[in-house]
Parts: structure tokens; sequence; C-alpha cells
């Protein structure tokens, strides 16, 4: 089964991908990246989504989220989720653990200290969707990089 049908089978949404910026304000008080510190490791990682569950009395669509490693290479350095568009401005993220600036992105940090080759990390992610409208994500994963860029 497809994620969009097994979203739709699980709250009438779909995940998939988009070109959209998310609104200001969507990712709950935290910590802030500035996106310059920021090197995206997509070539590196397969992001999968599961479980798929909405409670509808909080309007919250529950994601489990996995990021394998399918490079021959250890990923060593701070590595965090990034959403970087929404398709709905009526959905947010609730658990993001801060924003990327400028663009306030919402992120998630996969708080690992080292994700090896074959390696996979799991986390849930949680959308504010009480609209149960249909929505397009796309998402990326991150090294940060604290200062000048670093080659993997």
């Amino acid at each position: 089964m497809t994620l969009a049908k097994k979203a739709s089978a699980a709250a009438g949404l779909v995940l998939g991908t988009a070109a959209l910026l998310i609104m200001a304000g969507s990712a709950n008080a935290g910590d802030s990246l500035d996106r310059i510190n920021l090197h995206s490791v997509d070539h590196q990682t397969q992001i999968s989504y599961s479980r798929m569950r909405y409670n509808r009395r909080t309007g919250n669509l529950h994601v489990t989220t996995t990021v394998t490693n399918t490079s021959i290479s250890p990923l060593s350095e701070r590595l965090v989720y990034v959403v970087n568009s929404i398709t709905s401005p009526n959905v947010s993220v609730q658990n993001a653990d801060g924003q990327v600036t400028p663009d306030n992105a919402p992120y998630l940090d996969l708080n690992i200290p080292l994700l090896n080759p074959g390696q996979s990390t799991s986390f849930e992610l949680i959308f504010n969707a009480p609209t149960r409208e249909r929505f397009n994500l796309d998402a990326s994963i991150y090294q940060v990089t604290e200062g000048p860029f670093v080659r993997v």
C-alpha cells in the first residue's frame, strides 16, 4: 500500500512532496538553527513513514518516521529532520524542537550521536491537523555543521 493510501485510510490526509513554504509560527518554541549551518544528507538517507494514527479528540496525526543511512559512510554529526513545507496552512508540526531560520521551517533533532551505514532511527512526528484535510509534506535530513561547510 502506498504512503498516500495509508495516510488516506488513517485520517484522510496525504504525505508526499510539495514546494510551498510552511507558515511562520508552526514550530513549537525552542532552539533556532541557521540554514547556513545545515548540510543536506538526503542523498545518503531515506525517510519512510508508517503507523499513522489520527486522534479525533486532539486533531493530531501521529506518524512513525524512520530515517535510514543508505550510504557506505557513517553519519556522525548532529542530524535533524526538517519539514521544508506543508501544503495546507491549517496543518502544523506539533512536536518540533525548534525552527530553521530564516524561513521558520520546523525541525526535530534526531538525538543520535552516530548513524552507521544501514542503521535506522525512528521517532514520532505529530501534526496538528484539526480540519482533517489532505496535505503534502516535503522534508529533508540535515547535518548541523555549526560553522564552516563540512563535506561528508
